[in-house]
């Protein structure tokens, strides 16, 4: 949608019904995120965001004062298999950023997801 270079994998989903959002891997290691969110959608944005439509500041009124979504509250396997590639390139960026450590304890935690998946 705004990629500013050739795109490497792309990652479709919904929050519901009505909200739908997609994450974009481009080939510099850069990515984003794109969501919608309906009024009737229980998502509540956390920072940082960049609002691109925001009718009357409406996302304000729905801001979530909880900690940015990052390492610390990384959960494995939430879009299931369709966002394995997401969860490798994460994996990744935190490795070329040194995160040695993390980034074991949370591949340890997705092979857990990916074994319990299995097993259901």
């Amino acid at each position: 949608m705004a990629a500013t270079g050739p795109v490497v994998h792309r990652l479709s989903g919904r929050h519901d019904e009505r909200s739908v959002f997609e994450k974009v891997i481009l080939e510099d290691w850069s990515s984003f995120e794109i969501h919608v969110i309906e009024p009737s959608t229980r998502m509540r944005p956390r920072a940082p965001f960049l609002a691109l439509i925001n009718v009357q500041d409406y996302l304000e009124t729905r801001r979530s004062e909880d900690k940015p979504i990052g390492r610390a509250t990384a959960r494995p396997f939430v879009n299931g298999e369709d966002g394995l590639v997401w969860e490798l390139f994460n994996c990744i960026k935190w490795l070329r950023r040194g995160d040695t450590e993390f980034t074991r304890q949370y591949l340890q935690r997705l092979g857990s997801a990916l074994a319990d998946d299995r097993a259901s």
